[in-house]
């Protein structure tokens, strides 16, 4: 089997994110104002805001289909430092999760306004794009009462 790089298993990771979002919003049937999702992945942004033409074959598929299904939603880029989904990467155990925070709410400045939210205005040389190492999060607060009512986290 062939190795894919970092930046493509990133972009598998969102498209991945694409699809459960494709599958789960509708059976949540919770009204949502907007969808926002997000990524330490600067790549796969630059990925996602062009056309995907411009890009190779594998990519070009991906951010198609990627675009395609999240054409309604935001994506938005998130600093490694605040990615709970970085705690895991870093090899930390199941009972090392309960007392963390940001794993379970995600960064602390989520549930303030979106005029508080980080912005970041990435720019990626084009000569460097397969060579950028990056990491994939998708942060969201609303309904996860409802995900309680049907399910324990135990």
């Amino acid at each position: 089997m062939k190795q894919l790089s970092i930046p493509r298993l990133e972009l598998c990771g969102a498209q991945l994110l694409a699809r459960l979002i494709k599958k789960v919003l509708p059976i949540l049937c919770i009204p949502m104002d907007s969808v926002h999702l997000w990524t330490d992945s600067s790549l796969v942004l630059t990925w996602l805001q062009n056309i995907p033409t411009r890009w190779n074959t594998y990519v070009a598929n991906r951010v198609s289909e990627i675009q395609d299904i999240t054409s309604n939603f935001f994506w938005h880029h998130v600093a490694s430092e605040d990615n709970p989904a970085d705690v895991l990467s870093r090899g930390t155990d199941a009972e090392e999760l309960w007392p963390r925070s940001q794993w379970w709410n995600g960064p602390s400045w989520l549930v303030q306004g979106e005029e508080l939210w980080p912005h970041s205005n990435i720019v990626i040389e084009e000569t460097h794009i397969e060579q950028c190492k990056h990491n994939i999060c998708m942060a969201n607060t609303n309904g996860f009462e409802e995900i309680l009512r049907f399910s324990s986290l135990k």
